[in-house]
């Protein structure tokens, strides 16, 4: 799973240390959750807060999620 934290001004950021402080959503493996995450809304229900995502952090999000299916 890849972890994602919200900063102070609200945009989502991918941690995939798990290392940022704060709270965090995670994102499975599955393509199905990149798309269903892309809207922002499931971030903001994890976050319990507005946020903002990024078409960068959802790309990242898919290339990892095609490295974890390779491996």
């Amino acid at each position: 799973m890849l972890r994602f934290v919200r900063d102070p001004d609200g945009t989502v950021r991918p941690d995939p240390e798990r290392r940022r402080k704060g709270r965090g959503a995670y994102l499975c493996g599955a393509p199905e959750c990149t798309s269903r995450a892309s809207d922002g809304r499931a971030f903001s229900r994890s976050f319990r807060a507005r946020v903002t995502v990024d078409h960068k952090t959802l790309d990242f999000g898919d290339e990892w999620q095609r490295s974890e299916y390779t491996r």
